[in-house]
Formats: structure tokens, C-alpha cells, sequence
């Protein structure tokens, strides 16, 4: 399988590298603005991330169609800046954050449980009982 390149306008998911595989991890979302060599300008991510963050080194995650599927790629980088006066379009500034990317995208799961879909003949039920 041919390993996607990031591109810009791809949404990203982002993990700090030390909540990996862990049940309270952190799930972040942003957008690439821009990519050229190995640094990486994304929005600000949802919830915001301030300086404190600087140089935590991460897991940056997206999503890409394969044949008829879509597969979630990822690799390793390290948050190394945060602008505060970022030029999207003229005249227009956001707050964006720069990374360095330390490795090229690999296939990768963040699914800690299986998923399944019992046929509809299994007669199983599910109760959820709130208290």
C-alpha cells in the first residue's frame, strides 16, 4: 500500500506522545495550513494549546482513502512554535502552531478494543440502565 502524503487542508488529529494507548488520552483536532519539508503549520487546535506545550513531543494522525477505505496514518513530531499572527489569507490572521515532523506516515490504530457487529439473527440484546 502507498503511504499518503499530508496535504494541505487535511484534517489532524493530535496526541501527546506520553497518553498513547491510555484510557484518558487527549484527542486534538486541527487543520494543516501549510507543509513544506518536515515543518508542519496547523490551526490552533480544539481545545487551544498554549507555549506551555512547546517542544511535547506528539503523534500526528489523519485520515486517508485507500482503495474504497479510509485508513488512519500517522508519525511522530514535536510542537516547536506557536504564532500568534499567522497570515491565512490577506489580511486575515489566525493563531496557528508549527511542528517538526520526525518521521515519514505509517499506517496506525488507536483502537484499544475491538469492534463488532453481531448479526441481526443473534438474538443478543443490550440494556443500559442510567442511575
Amino acid at each position: 500500500m502507498k503511504t499518503p502524503d499530508l496535504k494541505v487542508g487535511t484534517r489532524v488529529t493530535i496526541v501527546f506522545e506520553n497518553e498513547i494507548n491510555r484510557s484518558n488520552t487527549h484527542y486534538i483536532k486541527a487543520l494543516v495550513y501549510d507543509y513544506e519539508n518536515d515543518n508542519i503549520v496547523i490551526s490552533q487546535t480544539t481545545p487551544a494549546l498554549n507555549r506551555h506545550f512547546l517542544n511535547r513531543r506528539i503523534m500526528v494522525t489523519f485520515l486517508a482513502k485507500i482503495e474504497k477505505r479510509f485508513v488512519r496514518f500517522g508519525f511522530r513530531a514535536q510542537l516547536i512554535d506557536l504564532i500568534t499572527d499567522y497570515e491565512i489569507s490577506s489580511n486575515k490572521y489566525v493563531e496557528a502552531l508549527i511542528l517538526k515532523q520526525y518521521e515519514t506516515p505509517e499506517e496506525m490504530d488507536f483502537r484499544m478494543h475491538f469492534r463488532i457487529k453481531p448479526p441481526s439473527q443473534s438474538r443478543i440484546n443490550l440494556s443500559f440502565q442510567e442511575e
